[in-house]
């Protein structure tokens, strides 16, 4: 079954955000993005369109996460 939930869910929350954090941090990610690429494919939509960016989430959400990590 293509379509579970560890691709349909964690793919565009979880890969396309990294690959957007690497893209803004000048980091290459390309086995995020060939993962993004194959399941885009094989559920036969792009789930960078419905996946968490950091345009989505605001710069506020990354000055937080940055604000977290120095406080851990």
């Amino acid at each position: 079954v293509v379509d579970s939930r560890y691709i349909s869910e964690d793919v565009p929350q979880g890969l396309v955000l990294l690959e957007t954090l690497g893209r803004k941090f000048n980091v290459e990610t390309p086995i995020c993005t060939a993962l993004i690429n194959i399941a885009s494919a094989a559920l036969g939509r792009d789930l960078r369109i419905e996946g968490r960016t950091l345009e989505r989430l605001g710069e506020e959400a990354l000055e937080r996460i940055k604000r977290d990590k120095e406080g851990s």
